[in-house]
């Protein structure tokens, strides 16, 4: 599922393209930050959060109230991203898992030492521009970073939690592939960004209460198959 607010950031589509090219329409859901957690956003596998743009208050206060379930979720095998590119506050701001999002844009990005061979930047190029291409840096311990910026501060990081995988980012990605001051090949940077998401779960099905019909009747253990 993708969780955003009530539009899109910046008005642009590429959350919701991006959704549709990797996981097909129909096969995921959009829900919004002030009833996402009631319409069973801890069921699915994999949540991709983006708070970036007008969002960014409406973000900061879902991840204040929700931070410890998005850390649960995680630890029980869950896959996260949470990305923002704010532009409502520029102080640090908890992101949960020991992570701080700081305030500070790059027009670039570039592939961090190391990660030349994570699947992410398959057929992607090692280096990209945008106007902004991010806004925010992330920091903390624990973290291995992805995309770094021209300061070489982590844009994009990764870290394993419990059972579970958490992404964090300050990119904009809702222009990526969609506007011509973003590098062209964005879009499949974003795209596989996605897919990594989805992958990176390690959600089981979880067996339902069990219940009882009548005298004499065994209990019933009914699985609950997780969304995808």
């Amino acid at each position: 599922a993708y969780i955003s607010g009530s539009s899109e950031p910046w008005g642009q589509q590429g959350g919701v393209n991006g959704m549709n090219q990797v996981y097909g329409v129909g096969n995921w859901n959009r829900l919004q930050f002030n009833t996402a957690i009631a319409n069973g956003a801890y069921d699915y596998d994999a949540l991709y959060i983006d708070g970036g743009d007008g969002q960014t208050m409406a973000f900061e206060s879902f991840i204040n109230a929700n931070r410890t379930g998005l850390e649960g979720f995680v630890s029980n095998g869950g896959s996260l991203f949470l990305n923002a590119a704010r532009w409502d506050d520029y102080s640090p701001f908890n992101l949960g898992f020991g992570v701080t999002l700081n305030a500070s844009s790059s027009l670039t990005g570039h592939i961090a030492t190391g990660q030349a061979n994570n699947v992410i930047f398959s057929n992607t190029g090692s280096s990209w521009n945008g106007s902004a291409f991010s806004h925010d840096y992330v920091s903390g311990t624990g973290l291995t970073s992805l995309i770094d910026d021209s300061m070489n501060r982590s844009i994009l990081a990764e870290m394993d939690f419990g059972a579970g995988h958490v992404m964090f980012g300050g990119l904009t990605l809702a222009f990526f592939g969609e506007h011509g001051s973003w590098s062209s090949n964005t879009g499949l940077l974003r795209n596989n960004i996605y897919e990594y998401v989805g992958e990176t779960s390690n959600n089981v099905p979880e067996p339902a209460s069990l219940a009882l019909f009548g005298l004499g009747l065994a209990g019933l253990a009914a699985s609950r198959r997780r969304k995808s």
